[in-house]
């Protein structure tokens, strides 16, 4: 009998990757690590202003303005890891929900919009 072909070669690794997947999952890690972060600035915001809010009459003014500049630097940090995290999140989300992309227009799209003072959402439909 003819000898057996051999088996057929693997795929090389990563071949199978979904790119969109992959970095869907990396956003929504990286999402959750900011958020964490997040949350420990506004932990360390609320200790500075509850050190303020207890200043013992009599307590030097240079102080108390650097427990002010501190918290307000958390707040900061705060605000701008937060933000962060939610503009992750949602990004993360919308890879690993849509699936590939086709050439057919999409009947509703989704797009972010980042504003210094404000973050959303604007839908947009065709019909």
């Amino acid at each position: 009998p003819p000898p057996e072909p051999p088996p057929p070669e693997p795929p090389p690794p990563g071949a199978d990757t979904d790119l969109r997947e992959a970095f869907g999952w990396a956003a929504v890690g990286i999402a959750c690590a900011a958020g964490a972060t997040g949350a420990v600035m506004g932990g360390l915001a609320a200790y500075e202003d509850a050190e303020i809010e207890d200043a013992a009459d009599g307590t030097p003014w240079t102080e108390i303005a650097e427990r002010e500049d501190r918290r307000d630097t958390f707040l900061v940090a705060m605000g701008a890891t937060l933000g962060a995290a939610v503009a992750l999140a949602a990004a993360g989300t919308m890879l690993l929900v849509s699936g590939e992309p086709d050439d057919a227009p999409q009947p509703i799209t989704v797009a972010p919009v980042g504003a210094p003072d404000a973050a959303g959402m604007v839908l947009t439909w065709r019909f």
